[in-house]
């Protein structure tokens, strides 16, 4: 029997993960909840920032689907964890390819360190490597979860779908939930190879958005307005401390999480780091 301990087993990729593992008689799940009053025989108590526990040092393997919308904390959180379990504790940690996102142009590539979701992944895998038995999956568009998911809902909606200009060029690599599943549930089972990015499909954007694109005359990275351009690229660049970038991103995110994202009959406009993601250099 395996032991397994699962971290973020309520997120919308945990869940999945959780549900798979559950019908595997060759593992033993347990999972990491923050609450006492929600404490079992089969959970193990951790705040996130205190001493990691016990429990957690002793189980085979640690799945760590667990994410906030807090980046610096995600950051500190996962240093305790990658630094405090030891060697014989196979450890499974969620990435993303953003990390290997560019933008278009020689310029922009340069100053390009990425948006406090990229920092805060690259940090995290920075950590990582300095581990041993640390495996690093690194899925790309996920297109039923999250943002993503939110995303695809206001493309069908949307009268009009507006991308950059030379953007018809563009193949994006996307999953699902359930084949990174099942690449997790493969990885405790087994040692195998484990490609760089997790994706089931390589296919042109127009095809993965399933909606006609309207290309227009602008061919900025991140916003068609140059002003909202030139902040995202200086916010993202080598020139802003990752603490920086973490906290002005924290406080645009909880000023516009109210905001209505459904497009209705209306333009739906692909701007910001979605721009980036779909029709950046690393999609030609």
């Amino acid at each position: 029997m395996i032991n397994v301990t699962i971290l973020g087993g309520n997120g919308a990729l945990g869940y999945s993960v959780v549900e798979l593992l559950k019908k595997n008689p060759k593992i033993v799940l347990k999972f990491v909840v923050r609450d006492k009053a929600l404490s079992a025989q089969n959970t193990v108590l951790w705040d996130y920032c205190s001493t990691l526990p016990q429990q957690l040092r002793e189980t085979d393997v640690v799945v760590n689907c667990a994410r906030s919308t807090n980046f610096g904390a995600n950051v500190a959180f996962n240093k305790i964890l990658i630094r405090s379990l030891p060697p014989s504790v196979r450890l499974i940690n969620i990435s993303s390819n953003a990390v290997f996102a560019k933008p278009n142009g020689r310029l922009s590539r340069w100053l390009f360190k990425g948006d406090a979701y990229i920092r805060e992944k690259k940090l995290i895998e920075r950590e990582s490597l300095n581990r041993d038995n640390t495996l690093i999956l690194r899925p790309t568009v996920v297109t039923d979860e999250g943002g993503w998911k939110s995303f695809f809902i206001s493309c069908k909606s949307a009268g009009r779908i507006i991308g950059p200009v030379g953007g018809e060029n563009s193949r994006v690599k996307v999953t699902k939930r359930d084949y990174i599943a099942r690449t997790i549930e493969n990885s405790i089972l087994s040692n195998q190879y484990v490609a760089k990015e997790l994706f089931e499909s390589h296919a042109p954007v127009g095809t993965v958005i399933g909606r006609e694109i309207v290309f227009g005359e602008n061919s900025y990275n991140f916003f068609n307005s140059s002003i909202k351009n030139i902040l995202l690229i200086i916010l993202s660049s080598w020139l802003v401390p990752d603490s920086v970038t973490f906290f002005i991103q924290n406080a645009i995110l909880t000023r516009t999480e109210s905001s209505d994202s459904d497009a209705g009959d209306s333009e739906l406009v692909i701007e910001g780091m979605t721009r980036l993601y779909l029709f950046g250099d690393h999609t030609k």
